[in-house]
């Protein structure tokens, strides 16, 4: 009986996440309020606050299990350590290529909505430092590594270097209603990654 409870607790977690992606991708995160949400996912309140103590909560969930989606859906980012010294890269590469950054921003293009509402709200939620920790252990310790770069405190500064960059881009493109291609922002990130290492 406890594991058919378990069971139902968490698909009706799972279909308040996804009610509340539903929700943000067609009226953005400022409309979304919890009996909105309990209507629309067909609950009461009172299984709300079963779950969740507030909508920040389920924002957080939610965010935490996108990224844990994108993380498993993107092999580049499943990499043992063999592959990685099959992959080592020449000292004078950019550690940051257009290849390893177009499953990212395929993803933020997808969830653009998501995306815009984190990053409006990033105090809020409290959800940046698991997102962070998630891609620097997932992406760039691997991706440094492959540099020949061992130093956890070295990999750790260079991730909040590239983070505040690239975030800086996305942020920019997802304000602005994702213009330009995927591609064409994996280019600039790229090109501004290689002016570094000149």
């Amino acid at each position: 009986m406890k594991n058919q409870n378990r069971t139902r607790y968490d698909k009706t977690a799972q279909l308040m996440q996804q009610t509340l992606v539903r929700m943000v991708q067609r009226n953005g995160y400022d409309h979304v309020t919890i009996s909105a949400l309990c209507k629309c996912a067909g609950v009461n309140r009172s299984t709300f606050y079963a779950h969740y103590e507030n909508l920040s909560d389920l924002v957080a969930e939610t965010m935490d299990q996108i990224i844990q989606d994108f993380i498993k859906n993107t092999p580049s980012l499943h990499r043992s350590s063999a592959d990685e010294e099959q992959r080592r890269l020449p000292p004078d590469s950019c550690p940051i290529r257009r290849e390893s950054l177009l499953p990212y921003l395929e993803y933020v293009y997808h969830h653009q909505a998501l995306y815009l509402m984190y990053i409006r709200n990033q105090s809020v939620f409290n959800s940046g430092h698991r997102y962070e920790n998630q891609l620097h252990e997932q992406l760039f310790i691997p991706l440094f590594q492959s540099l020949g770069i061992r130093n956890p405190a070295v990999i750790r500064y260079f991730t909040g270097y590239y983070l505040a960059g690239i975030t800086s881009i996305l942020s920019s493109w997802v304000k602005q209603g994702c213009p330009e291609s995927c591609e064409d922002i994996a280019v600039i990130i790229e090109s501004c990654v290689k002016l570094q290492f000149r």
